[in-house]
């Protein structure tokens, strides 16, 4: 008799999800990553191809961080103002390329800013996640896309 799950994992480094697929692996279940939801190294380098230097460079960090880009150390980098307007670059590609057939409905931006949740006022982003996952895969694409 075979049983079929499907778990959702949202965050990479849930330590019970890890413990949950910890358990289930050791009962011969077999854990295949959602290809048909999530970003594939094909997808990301469509929407990498259409974004604009500053963007790429921010999604890229993000792949390099394994997930992280802390927003003071990438503004002491590349300028106080290099975090104006790439997430919303990243949205609209994101959006365009669904509009062109490149991307299946319902992709969403792979990175997402984070704010101190304790100041409910104005504040410049800490930084920006992306899943571990997500972070493997743009790397890849981005190696990809910079080998051709």
């Amino acid at each position: 008799m075979a049983i079929t799950f499907t778990i959702t994992c949202t965050e990479d480094d849930d330590e019970f999800a890890r413990k949950l697929m910890q358990l289930l692996n050791e009962y011969g279940a077999v854990e295949k990553p959602d290809e048909e939801n999530g970003w594939t190294i094909e997808l990301a380098k469509e929407l990498i191809r259409e974004l604009n230097h500053r963007a790429k460079t921010l999604l890229r960090a993000a792949a390099d961080g394994e997930g992280w880009v802390s927003g003071g150390e990438f503004r002491e980098e590349h300028g106080d103002s290099a975090l104006y307007g790439p997430t919303a670059a990243i949205t609209k590609a994101v959006k365009r390329c669904i509009r062109n057939g490149k991307l299946p409905e319902g992709s969403t931006s792979p990175i997402k800013p984070t704010y101190d949740p304790d100041n409910p006022s104005w504040q410049k982003t800490g930084g920006y996640t992306m899943t571990k996952h997500d972070a493997k895969v743009f790397s890849g694409a981005f190696a990809a896309l910079d080998g051709q």
